[in-house]
């Protein structure tokens, strides 16, 4: 089901796509909290419910994701600029889809939507597809350092979730959210 060229890839992206979703984390949960009217919290709804199936769509989904593209981008040997051109249409597709379908628009910054768009997608996919094309020789012999690299990116997107709201407490097990 997976090759060396699928894990690789996949790992390269998510390494890339958390370090620059962590530059744009901070802005990004401000509009949350105000579209939300609350401080926003990864780890907790409003009821104090642990969110299970959020963490979870989040961390393996967003692999799934880069399956996805490694099957269309890389496979298919896509250029860069159509690879970017891609994810762009893609992030472009999801965030405009969110400014329009919600009444909301008053407190969306297009500013943060445009640098998910065009830095988290498109210069996250260059970034991933150039490494993967120049460097995978290298790459696919260092399989458990991208492990670890992906573990570590992750958690200090994580930790930055945490520091933006550390209310932690009451929380209950009891109920998938």
């Amino acid at each position: 089901m997976f090759d060396l060229k699928a894990i690789v890839f996949i790992l390269i992206f998510m390494i890339f796509q958390y370090i620059l979703v962590i530059t744009e984390w901070t802005p990004y949960l401000n509009m949350t909290s105000r579209i939300n009217g609350r401080t926003f919290n990864l780890f907790k709804d409003k009821d104090n419910n642990f969110k299970y199936i959020l963490n979870f769509v989040f961390s393996v989904g967003y692999v799934i994701f880069a399956y996805f593209l490694y099957y269309w981008i890389i496979i298919d040997k896509r250029t860069y600029l159509e690879g970017v051109i891609f994810i762009i249409m893609l992030y472009g597709l999801w965030d405009a889809c969110l400014y329009c379908m919600f009444e909301i628009r008053e407190k969306m910054d297009i500013f943060i939507l445009c640098y998910d768009v065009l830095i988290v997608g498109g210069v996250g996919m260059f970034i991933s597809h150039y490494t993967f094309n120049n460097y995978f020789n290298i790459l696919k012999n260092h399989i458990p350092v991208l492990v670890a690299l992906y573990l570590f990116t992750m958690a200090c997107f994580y930790y930055k979730s945490y520091k933006y709201n550390p209310d932690l407490s009451n929380i209950t097990f009891n109920k998938l959210v």
